[in-house]
């Protein structure tokens, strides 16, 4: 419920900026983003400790928090396209609409693809960290930490321009970020080890340039519902 404030933050990022510095400025607004997901492992892995239920009423909190700031900073806009219930444009204008579009499923069942191997990859590497190094509960949250930590510089340059198609820069991308999660399967465990940290590279670099072409072909249907066809995944995600 509380985790639209991050769409919004995006729709208006793409509403308001054009150009080369649009998808700089949403490169950065992910980097903004993934210190949160470095912290919060960490900050869990150091209270849980003192209770397991601790670290969820942190999160909580936290949560609640990021949605009082949002209502407080963002100013009140009428509802455009006339009147109307809030009910009615929720049901008439959600961005499940968008799939009528053919370039838009195209664009949602690629992107779907990654995010559900991506999603895959981070409920299954504390795992493998715990089967395979024996890792605890901290160990886990510092490998996360390094992983979010490479996330967030990579998301500083990431949006920068390119001469080259955005299309085939974000194929390079997730086939990079496949190769890495790869090398934790078939790796020893230095090597995968090494790979779960360095997925954050090539995952940023995607995350930007996805949003940042997004941003700009499909502007005419509405960068908020655009925001949520290109939605990253729960965790760590850290598209719109």
């Amino acid at each position: 419920m509380l985790e639209g404030n991050g769409a919004i933050m995006r729709a208006m990022l793409a509403e308001r900026i054009e150009g080369p510095l649009r998808n700089h400025a949403l490169s950065w607004l992910n980097g903004a983003f993934n210190p949160g997901w470095l912290v919060g492992p960490l900050l869990a892995g150091l209270t849980v400790d003192a209770g397991i239920t601790l670290p969820f009423y942190i999160a909580a909190g936290a949560l609640v928090l990021g949605a009082a700031l949002a209502a407080r900073a963002l100013e009140r806009e009428p509802v455009r396209g006339g009147g109307g219930s809030w009910w009615a444009h929720a049901r008439e204008r959600h961005a499940l609409t968008l799939l009528r579009q053919a370039p838009l499923r195209m664009l949602f069942g690629v992107h779907f693809a990654y995010a559900c191997g991506v999603a895959a990859f981070y409920e299954f590497f504390p795992l493998w960290l715990v089967d395979v190094g024996r890792y605890g509960t901290r160990d886990i949250a510092f490998v996360n930490m390094g992983m979010c930590a490479l996330m967030t510089c990579a998301a500083l340059f990431a949006g920068r321009a390119s001469r080259h198609e955005p299309r085939r820069r974000a194929a390079a991308q997730a086939a990079l970020a496949a190769l890495a999660i790869l090398a934790v399967g078939f790796g020893s465990p230095g090597i995968g080890l090494v790979a779960i940290v360095l997925f954050g590279l090539p995952h940023a670099y995607y995350n930007a340039t996805i949003r940042g072409w997004a941003a700009d072909q499909f502007a005419a249907y509405g960068q908020g519902a655009q925001s949520w066809a290109c939605s990253r995944p729960p965790f760590a995600w850290p598209i719109s």
